[in-house]
């Protein structure tokens, strides 16, 4: 990672970015001084963040990811173990754990399994410091998956046991305590159920017996629907009370405009858990910038979405939010739209370098306040171009996260930090934007580029620090 020696003018060892971002820094003085003597309208957004002032434990959901089908190889993430160790991750969801990492034979009647490559793939996501989620998905083939993984299981009293056999050899015979059991994996959206719904809510049934039989300390929940499906969801909500089946949690996939759309979701989840008498979890267990193949899965747009939508995911209390996901799948280009933290040669992208910057936030969450609209022309995930934030303190550790979502509005911040004390305080600014660490648009792997380092001297308890937030980027100010 490139490291930062702070001159009181000139940030030189971010090399010639570094450069390029204070000469725009020294821009922003100027026209400000032409903006007091020449009346001019400055863009610059007041942020305050009040240090004294925690609101509570943060819940950490930046630790949280996701590895879809890419490949059945037990191995395939093994080499992003101590990349993916410096992310801190809690929970790893993947899929397919039915078809791609069980070997399950029946014959006469009786039924055989194989865990060797589960038990590699659990191996690798604990050597990365988390828990798996686990999501029970798709057919196997001997349960009629031959004709499709998608198609529901042709013999439901199977499934149960195989779904038995496998919460038991994870957590009694092995002793994992793995917590969470998830039943499938967009069962709504036609592409991974083939089924009816009443057949979905059987299988909702069947699966709850079988996980609860063999551990009865886990959760149990569903069903990693695609957006938030009402119908579907209410259904599994009422099927539950009615039939006192376990629902730990409900979970569910949120991609493009989810900023807004989710604010809705959660809303009407809440309205039900508190009608229905029942408190589950909320999980958004797939969420990125683009469901489909896309440029700014690969850029600083991914990377801008991240901290949107994790600062959103935060306020609306959400309980466990898996990002989509750790590595690419196989492709002869090396960025190619895919969903991943990494390409598929183990390469970075921005969005890795975010997850690297909220990382370092851990404690309490602290006051703040200045969201602002700054473009109410320029729409942008169904709402407007806007300024948003979070800050999170830890003894005399601060943390402050700032992103601009305007495609085309530059931003200067005025950051207003109290409860400070008296003492000088260091801040180091880091930056992702369409030059900074951006390896797929600048073909450089830098790490999370440090921009700027001040030394700040309170006055009142409260500093100041101007941050230049170029359209669509993310900053992390560390102190």
């Amino acid at each position: 990672m490139t490291q930062c020696r702070a001159c009181p003018l000139l940030v030189r060892d971010a090399g010639k970015d570094g450069f390029h971002y204070n000469m725009m820094k020294l821009l922003v003085l100027a026209i400000s001084i032409a903006a007091v003597f020449g009346n001019m309208a400055m863009g610059s957004v007041a942020i305050s963040v009040d240090a004294s002032r925690p609101i509570g434990p943060v819940n950490p959901i930046w630790q949280d990811f996701g590895q879809g089908g890419e490949s059945a190889d037990p191995d395939y993430l093994r080499p992003l173990i101590e990349p993916m160790r410096a992310l801190k991750p809690r929970l790893i969801r993947f899929d397919h754990v039915l078809n791609h990492y069980m070997k399950v034979v029946v014959k006469d009647g009786r039924m055989t399994v194989d865990f060797t490559a589960l038990d590699k793939q659990l191996d690798v996501i604990r050597a990365m410091g988390a828990q798996p989620l686990m999501c029970l998905s798709f057919t196997p083939a001997a349960l009629g998956g031959d004709k499709g993984v998608t198609n529901p299981p042709n013999d439901l009293r199977l499934w149960h046991e195989l779904i038995y056999r496998l919460v038991k050899h994870v957590n009694v015979e092995r002793k994992l305590g793995v917590e969470y059991w998830e039943i499938w994996n967009e069962p709504n959206g036609g592409a991974f159920w083939t089924g009816s719904m009443e057949q979905f809510l059987e299988l909702y049934a069947v699966t709850e017996k079988a996980v609860i039989r063999a551990d009865p300390s886990v959760k149990f929940g569903g069903a990693g629907y695609y957006l938030f499906p009402k119908k579907w969801v209410r259904a599994m909500m009422e099927q539950a009370k009615s039939a006192n089946l376990r629902m730990h949690f409900i979970s569910w996939h949120d991609y493009w405009d989810a900023g807004y759309d989710i604010i809705g979701e959660v809303a009407t989840a809440r309205s039900w858990m508190k009608e229905l008498g029942m408190n589950p979890e909320l999980i958004v267990d797939e969420w990125n910038y683009n469901a489909m193949l896309d440029p700014g899965n690969d850029d600083n747009n991914g990377a801008v979405y991240v901290a949107d939508l994790l600062c959103k995911m935060t306020d609306l209390g959400i309980d466990r939010a898996p990002f989509f996901e750790i590595k690419d799948g196989p492709n002869e280009k090396r960025y190619w739209g895919r969903w991943g933290l990494f390409t598929a040669d183990h390469h970075p992208k921005a969005s890795y370098y975010a997850f690297v910057g909220f990382a370092h936030m851990e404690g309490n969450r602290l006051s703040f306040s200045g969201e602002k609209v700054i473009a109410p022309d320029e729409n942008v995930n169904k709402g407007k171009a806007r300024i948003g934030g979070m800050a999170v303190g830890k003894g005399k550790r601060l943390d402050v996260v700032l992103y601009n979502t305007s495609l085309k509005q530059d931003e200067t911040i005025d950051l207003a930090i109290s409860g400070l004390g008296r003492s000088a305080v260091k801040a180091r600014t880091f930056l992702i934007d369409e030059i900074h660490s951006n390896p797929a648009l600048t073909g450089r792997e830098t790490g999370l580029e440090q921009v700027d380092e001040q030394l700040l001297r309170p006055e009142g308890g409260t500093a100041h620090i101007k941050v230049l937030l170029p359209k669509r980027s993310v900053a992390f100010i560390r102190m």
